[in-house]
Order: structure tokens, then sequence, then C-alpha cells
């Protein structure tokens, strides 16, 4: 039997956050537990608020005496519980989308709030603060820290908001049990399968119970079978509540999203206003058929 490593991360002198990950109930049920105890649900039914807003945000690049626009005016809204898939071809304007929703590029005009908090006059410092905290990252090639064990590699992101080290390994045991990975947690990375890494990478960026999960093409290195796993997972974790971004060229994922955005020529084309459309169209045309009466 392996002993567990001790952390190799001393955590900088940061304020800790403490917020719980993701728990179960007695009874299996997923819930969040908030600062005060309570249990919240995934069906509660309360408003639902944004998680991202974006607001007639556009990006240009200067190139010497060339200016290249790469977003125009896009407008956005992703609500807490979202599910929702981002789709474009390579030039589209997918990947500075992208950035942006990570935090890590800024609007060249406009506004860009996530979980209210309106990211264009933070400093590096402030942003790369804001990312640990608010999101959560899972990359198409996992990004797992080689030769460390799947746990440390959890518990990077606590180390860096500051948490003590038993307060970061009593978390990120919970995170990596909640993704099916208790019993490899003391392995490395190259003693993992590409969906055993994945699984590694999810419960890294729910261990900081963030606002956003942006996941960028994370079935891209995965067989159909893995794929189908990581995919069940991520909409596992969507039901607890945890809004969850896919940035995918895979029409399966996508068609698992609750929504799909297409990002064509720096425009966003989102798919919510057409459904809703379209579900009119359906109720009105039943209401109006000879079985409706």
């Amino acid at each position: 039997m392996r002993r567990p490593p001790h952390s190799r991360v001393n955590p900088p002198t940061r304020a800790a956050r403490p917020r719980p990950l993701v728990e179960r109930d007695e009874s299996g049920a997923a819930v969040r537990r908030r600062g005060g105890g309570a249990v919240v649900r995934r069906d509660d039914r309360r408003p639902r608020h944004p998680v991202i807003r974006v607001h007639e945000v556009g990006k240009t690049y200067e190139l010497g005496q060339i200016r290249v626009p790469a977003l125009r005016d896009v407008s956005l809204r992703i609500d807490v519980g979202d599910l929702v898939a981002i789709m474009g071809s390579s030039g589209s304007g997918k990947t500075t989308l992208m950035n942006i929703l990570g935090c890590l590029d800024v609007p060249s005009s406009g506004r860009y709030l996530i979980d209210g908090v309106d990211v264009g006059n933070m400093d590096e410092d402030d942003l790369a603060d804001l990312r640990n905290r608010k999101i959560g990252f899972v990359f198409q090639s996992f990004n797992l820290v080689a030769r460390t064990s799947a746990l440390v590699n959890v518990e990077l992101p606590l180390a860096y908001a500051g948490l003590r080290g038993s307060e970061r390994r009593r978390r990120a045991e919970r995170a990596l049990h909640s993704v099916g990975m208790a019993n490899r947690m003391h392995h490395q990375p190259s003693e993992l399968s590409g969906g055993q890494q994945q699984r590694v990478a999810v419960a890294r960026a729910l261990v900081t119970n963030p606002s956003l999960i942006l996941a960028d093409e994370p079935t891209g290195n995965l067989d159909s079978l893995m794929a189908r796993q990581v995919m069940d997972l991520l909409e596992q974790i969507n039901e607890m509540g945890t809004t969850i971004v896919l940035v995918t060229h895979d029409p399966e994922l996508a068609r698992r999203a609750q929504r799909n955005i297409h990002v064509v020529d720096g425009l966003v084309i989102d798919s919510a206003p057409y459904e809703r459309r379209r579900a009119a169209d359906e109720t009105r045309a039943g209401a109006g058929s000879p079985a409706a009466g």
C-alpha cells in the first residue's frame, strides 16, 4: 500500500476562502453545503441569476499598423446551473471568447461580469485571484503536474488560495471521491489512463467550489467510451447546480448541452432564442391540431 505523499506545495500568504465542496447526503442525493451548514439541493426553486454576463464585448488585436477584430459587440448571458456548449471553426473568435470568459484576457470594449464581478479594470494579480476563486478549468491535455500524485494535483488551487495543508488534503480527498478516483488518489498521472487523468482534472476544477467550470475540448484526447464517461460526469456535476461551459468541436457533446452558442466571424449566434421560438411554434401547432381540440 502506498503511503500518502506529503504535499510539496508551499502555499502563499493569501487569505483562505472557506467554501465547501459539493457533498452528498445520507440518501446519496447531491447537495451543496453553504457556509452556515444549510443544504441546498439542485431543484431549489430560487430565482436564477447570471454567472456570466457579456455586454457588447469587442476584442481587437493590434499587429503593428493592422487592427484585427476578433469579437464584435458580443452580448451573452449564462445563468446558474446552465450547461452550454460554445462551437466555432478555427479563426471564428471562439478561442478569444473562451479566453475572455476564463479571465485569461480582457475585452477591448464592452463589459464582462462573472458572478457579478466586472473584470474590466482588474490588474493581472486580481485576475489571477478571480480565476482561482471563481473558475475551474478542464483542458483537453489534462494539464496535470507530472511525477506528482493525483491528490497533490487537486490540492494545487487550494494552495494558491491560501488554505492550510490539512484542509487542502481533506477537500482534495473529497473531490477525488466525488469523481470516482478515491482508490487512485496516490497515483501519478503516468500511472493513470486518459479517462482517469481527466477525472482528476475535473476534481481539481471542482475543489474550490467555483461559480463556473470552463471545459476546453474536455474529451478531445479520449476514445469514445472514455469521452462518454467524462461527459456523463460533467452532466452529473451540472445536475448538482454547477454552471458548465464546454468549448468543443464535437457535435455529440454539443447535443448533450442545454444550449449551443455558435461563434461565426467574431459574432455570437445563441441557440436559446431560436429554441424558445421553435418550442412556442410547436405549442401553437399542437393547440391548433384536431387532437388538441
